[in-house]
């Protein structure tokens, strides 16, 4: 990692330790709405509301390939264990992207969410790859994917609220 000297953004740094900027990646045009790391520890990506997924060189703050695209904003991302594929959640979509291939692979119509109303749209890889779980929000629902069939293989319900009045 560099020190705030070496670092070749403009951007002022602050004395606290905890607000301390080393890098600054550039390239999303929007919010930027999630963000993971590979396992090798070297490259992150980004998802954001201009529709798209970047990875970056975390050394060189540097974009590395060109942009995945999506047609709508790019809610959350998740990186397989094994860092051959990112899962995306838009709107009603979830997709996944072979890596170096930079193609898609999966993409499956899901219910319920879209550009408006999908506030929080979660997605994780299951340890060995195999599975991909879905949430949303605006659902008690979480959904298991089939990650290379990209069939539904399970609904869970989630536990409703317990309202504790004083």
């Amino acid at each position: 990692m560099s020190s705030p000297a070496e670092s070749s953004s403009s951007v002022d740094h602050i004395s606290h330790p905890l607000t301390k900027v080393t890098k600054v990646f550039k390239g999303h045009t929007d919010l930027v709405t999630s963000v993971a790391y590979f396992p090798d520890g070297r490259h992150i990506a980004s998802g954001s509301w201009d529709k798209t997924i970047r990875i970056w060189n975390v050394k060189s703050a540097q974009q590395e390939g060109e942009a995945l695209e999506h047609n709508s904003r790019v809610k959350s991302i998740a990186i397989a264990p094994g860092g051959g594929k990112i899962a995306a959640r838009v709107a009603c979509r979830l997709i996944v992207w072979d890596v170096v291939k930079r193609k898609r692979v999966q993409e499956v119509k899901m219910g319920g969410d879209s550009e408006q109303d999908a506030h929080a749209l979660i997605v994780a890889f299951s340890p060995d790859s195999r599975r991909i779980a879905t949430a949303s929000s605006m659902s008690a629902l979480i959904e298991l994917w089939d990650a290379g069939t990209g069939s539904l293989v399970r609904e869970l319900q989630q536990h409703p609220c317990t309202m504790i009045q004083l």
